[in-house]
């Protein structure tokens, strides 16, 4: 089930206190109503009762979908609990994941949703880095899957937006084509997946560049087959969405902390027992989350 908390907070504008509903797990098998609104990033935005300011909210989240067996974990930085799973095992057969920024929280999502391997869109993020800088003589930032889509013409097309100094850019390519072509190429040379089911991971491109380098492959360099220009202003930023979305105001960033809300208390983690179903026994003891 889906957990939250009311936490006080100071307007950083205003200096009103505010009650935030501090969601620490959505279950979206239970509550599929809130995956709309994780995705929007609405649960990490406090709205100023007083004088309406949007102020950005640094957080942890635990964003469970039991029904497609997987987890994502947003840590900023920290390590998961290792004791978060004990007692429950059945998400021993779940795949789990924790990442330490919203963008990559919200990649996870998307990849997952989508049915596709984290592990090989990571190498083909790396790959990615040679088509921009080939393509468009350009440095990137970041790179992020963004989805699957249909192409106008019929098919699929897979995305990718790469966050350059000036703005946002989209790279697509022909779906299940090239993602198949990278399947055939790194799957039976990558970790066996039934041994990462029930354990925490970090998969990102650091994990790529490792598995890369076993692999005896140096660089690899795929061409987009189609490029489109997003956005060129550098105050854009991809949204949960994906969509660049807009920031006017300095204020609604992350603070140089990282941690906009104010409040004195140690961020609580969640425990196994607010991540999945209800255990069959209901005589089995609930953790209680740490402090």
């Amino acid at each position: 089930m889906s957990a939250c908390e009311k936490t006080e907070v100071i307007c950083p504008k205003c200096n009103a206190p505010q009650l935030f509903d501090d969601w620490i797990v959505v279950n979206v098998t239970s509550n599929p109503e809130m995956k709309a609104r994780v995705m929007e990033g609405d649960l990490f935005t406090l709205t100023c009762s007083l004088c309406k300011e949007q102020t950005h909210i640094q957080k942890p989240l635990l964003y469970s979908d039991i029904e497609k067996n997987f987890m994502v974990h947003l840590l900023h930085g920290e390590e998961p609990d290792a004791d978060m799973l004990d007692g429950f095992p059945q998400l021993s057969k779940v795949k789990l994941r924790y990442v330490d920024d919203e963008m990559q929280f919200y990649e996870k999502i998307r990849i997952f949703d989508d049915g596709i391997d984290d592990r090989i869109i990571e190498i083909e993020k790396l790959t990615l880095v040679d088509v921009v800088r080939e393509s468009w003589a350009k440095e990137p930032l970041e790179i992020y899957y963004q989805g699957l889509s249909d192409y106008v013409q019929g098919g699929k097309q897979m995305g990718y937006y790469v966050v350059l100094e000036e703005g946002v850019r989209k790279i697509t390519f022909p779906y299940p084509e090239k993602y198949k072509k990278s399947i055939r190429q790194f799957l039976q040379k990558l970790p066996d997946t039934s041994n990462e089911l029930g354990r925490w991971l970090k998969v990102d491109p650091a994990c790529a560049k490792a598995w890369l380098a076993v692999m005896n492959i140096e660089k690899l360099r795929p061409s987009a087959s189609t490029i489109e220009r997003v956005s060129t202003s550098a105050k854009r930023r991809p949204s949960a969405t994906g969509i660049p979305r807009v920031y006017p105001s300095a204020k609604r960033r992350p603070s140089a902390s990282g941690i906009t809300r104010l409040s004195s208390s140690k961020k609580r983690r969640p425990s196994a027992a607010s991540i999945a179903r209800a255990s069959s026994n209901p005589r089995r003891r609930r953790r209680r989350f740490k402090r």
